[in-house]
């Protein structure tokens, strides 16, 4: 499995929020994003552009999803991926998908059927071709979180409840991220029942309030 997962592990479908305010003196980016397990392209899940004294709200659902796309770029920092299909997945129904070559050209999702519980699996068709500018992997309320380009037969799998992080950082939104670009970074985990959060940087650290 490609993920370290939440521990407590969020309700899955459950709606949660984000507030992040900069208390620190100059500005920021903050970024959410979780690390990889095993070899796969990180992307910054959420980020926003923080002046001094600025906030902004994140708000989403904790569904899985599957989601395949392009990258601007052969795979490095900073290079963007764009989303072109974004699939629900449900645990014990849908958690496994199939991506196969489409009649036009390009890709498509087929074949979304059960799979091994606690995981999200895609079938990487051996006749898709190797190509680094396409690519595929999973989301969380419909946005992208981790990618890997074509590899004709791969079968990546993921866990449903990667482990969240907070920071700010070098990066934004979608692109591919390097813990090189990572600065004050803190675990952002939700206790069970708790569904929104306020986090604070003071410039130092992050402060997280429920």
């Amino acid at each position: 499995m490609s993920t370290v997962e939440q521990n407590p592990a969020p309700a899955l479908g459950t709606a949660y929020e984000l507030q992040v305010v900069n208390q620190s003196g100059h500005a920021v980016t903050a970024m959410v994003y979780a690390v990889p397990q095993q070899q796969c392209l990180s992307l910054v899940w959420r980020s926003a552009q923080l002046a001094a004294g600025a906030s902004a709200g994140f708000s989403w659902s904790a569904t899985p999803n599957f989601v395949r796309g392009t990258l601007a770029a052969p795979p490095g920092p900073c290079v963007p991926f764009t989303a072109q299909q974004v699939v629900d997945a449900i645990p014990g129904q849908s958690n496994q998908i199939t991506l196969e070559p489409a009649a036009g050209g390009g890709t498509q999702f087929t074949g979304q059927q059960p799979g091994p519980p606690g995981t999200l699996l895609i079938n990487e068709a051996g006749t898709l071709p190797a190509d680094e500018t396409q690519a595929v992997g999973v989301g969380i309320g419909g946005y992208p979180l981790f990618v890997t380009t074509l590899s004709p037969g791969a079968r990546p799998t993921y866990g449903l409840t990667p482990q969240l992080w907070l920071a700010t950082g070098t990066f934004e939104q979608g692109q591919i991220m390097s813990q090189m670009g990572v600065e004050v970074h803190t675990p952002l985990t939700y206790p069970p029942g708790v569904t929104s959060i306020t986090a604070l940087f003071t410039g130092a650290e992050w402060i997280l309030n429920t």
